[in-house]
């Protein structure tokens, strides 16, 4: 799955410290993804990978949700939470599931 086609930053993130423990001016986060190892400096907000960020909580919670369902054979919990899959996607996006399902998977979309 290609999450740059949503602009987002594919993972893995990673954090090189505490996050509450850098001094802003004589230091910086470093970023650190396939194409560029190690990128310092000024760093700008990404929204969409904020919103991802932002979401990730919820998002946690409801594949744990989904794990205990399949492990006691629960489809009616399953159910229930797989109607919520769309709205916690969207809430990691800037787009609705149409359009992410469309940009994700092409051939699939309907």
């Amino acid at each position: 799955m290609n999450l740059s086609k949503l602009g987002i930053t594919p993972g893995p993130w990673k954090w090189d410290g505490n996050v509450w423990d850098y001094h802003d001016v004589e230091e910086t986060p470093w970023l650190i993804t396939k194409e560029a190892p190690v990128i310092t400096g000024q760093v700008e907000c990404n929204y969409k990978n904020a919103r991802l960020i932002a979401a990730a909580p919820e998002m946690f919670i409801w594949i744990i949700g989904m794990m205990q369902s399949a492990d006691n054979n629960d489809m009616a919990k399953a159910a229930k939470l797989l109607e919520l899959g769309p709205e916690l996607i969207e809430k990691a996006s800037d787009k609705k599931w149409p359009k992410i399902k469309e940009a994700l998977c092409p051939d699939n979309s309907k």
